[in-house]
């Protein structure tokens, strides 16, 4: 279903109608690295999205906005936790990019699996 078909189904809806009126069609565009996605996610994790932001900001500073995986773990772990990460996000961000190095995490071979399989993959 293309975007604006499901406006105009979604805009009919009794109870989501009116937030679909003032929200409008809403576009998500496709990360060029799925690994570097998760990475985001992780950050934004349980935070505002304020926060997430500068967050990401501050890791961008730090490596670029195309930092690669090995990139982020030449960073000492004290160095990622000074952006504001704690403990648990460094070990996860630094656990994303050991296996992005390890194993397939990009949009052509996700893309043959399907959503549980995704899911199994990565976690």
């Amino acid at each position: 279903m293309r975007a604006t078909e499901a406006f105009e189904h979604l805009r009919k809806d009794r109870a989501l109608g009116s937030f679909v009126e003032q929200t409008g069609i809403i576009s998500i565009q496709k990360q060029s690295s799925p690994w570097r996605y998760l990475v985001y996610s992780i950050l934004a994790q349980q935070l505002s999205t304020s926060v997430a932001r500068v967050l990401r900001q501050r890791l961008y500073d730090k490596l670029g906005k195309t930092f690669s995986p090995t990139e982020l773990l030449t960073l000492p772990f004290d160095e990622l936790r000074s952006i504001g990460l704690s403990r648990s996000k460094t070990n996860y961000i630094r656990n994303v990019a050991s296996f992005a190095t390890t194993e397939r995490l990009d949009h052509k071979f996700l893309s043959r699996l399907d959503d549980e399989s995704v899911i199994s993959y990565v976690t």
